[in-house]
């Protein structure tokens, strides 16, 4: 090989080696930083009843309180979780647990999240997930009250699960539990014990898990 051509491959590996090192430095850069707001010394149990998402023997799993009167949560539930089923829940990654907690007195949200519980432990919670997502409000109309007595006429075990209160039980619980953490607002995500308060992005929460 001539010196020139030995002179033209060392600078070929400079730059490969230059353009190499800013791609990291990219990375290191603009990689989404995602720091716990506080830490909690036990660990969170998963409830028969709570909505969850994933496989019990995924690598990571993860808990996250949600009010559906929150628009921060509905930001996260509709722009945050697809992505986060995609590529995390659906192939394996990840188990999220969802609690649903309502942190201010509302009898309306209330019944609309006891009733998303039993719709979940009867097997069809979507439908209201994707109703109470587009219209939140529609819980303090008269048409909302009537959709709750078609479900009790229409499926005995949302109504068994209803009269058994077995979903307000399980709010409350949440609520108290909520309440233990010294939480204030909704999305909380707890992941191996750290605490992440607020919405976060996609990508803040690839962070979070890598």
């Amino acid at each position: 090989m001539s010196k020139n051509n030995r002179l033209g491959v060392w600078w070929i590996g400079v730059l490969v080696a230059i353009g190499v090192g800013v791609a990291v430095l990219f990375f290191v850069i603009f990689t989404p930083k995602v720091k716990p707001n506080g830490k909690t010394n036990f660990d969170i149990r998963q409830h028969p009843l709570d909505l969850v998402y994933g496989s019990d023997t995924a690598t990571n799993k993860l808990v996250v309180f949600i009010s559906y009167q929150c628009a921060w949560c509905q930001k996260f539930l509709t722009e945050t979780f697809p992505a986060l089923k995609t590529n995390y829940i659906d192939n394996g990654k990840l188990q999220l647990v969802i609690k649903l907690v309502q942190p201010t007195t509302d009898p309306n949200a209330e019944l609309a999240l006891q009733m998303l519980v039993c719709l979940n432990q009867a097997g069809n919670p979507q439908p209201l997930q994707t109703l109470l997502l587009a219209e939140p409000n529609v819980i303090y109309s008269r048409e909302f009250m009537t959709l709750n007595d078609e479900f009790l006429h229409k499926d005995a075990a949302y109504a068994q699960c209803m009269a058994t209160q077995q979903s307000k039980m399980l709010i409350d619980s949440n609520l108290v539990l909520f309440r233990e953490l010294n939480l204030t607002g909704t999305p909380t995500i707890i992941y191996k014990k750290n605490i992440y308060k607020g919405f976060k992005t996609y990508e803040q929460m690839v962070a979070m898990l890598n």
